[in-house]
């Protein structure tokens, strides 16, 4: 089965791509 994991819109995007990469990390296993 594969997901697809949507942002809300590019604010969005660009926050998560501000994080530390370890927070980055932990989203990516969640989704």
């Amino acid at each position: 089965m594969t997901w697809i994991v949507e942002t809300l819109n590019a604010t969005v995007d660009k926050e998560i791509e501000a994080l530390p990469v370890d927070m980055r990390a932990r989203l990516t296993r969640i989704a």
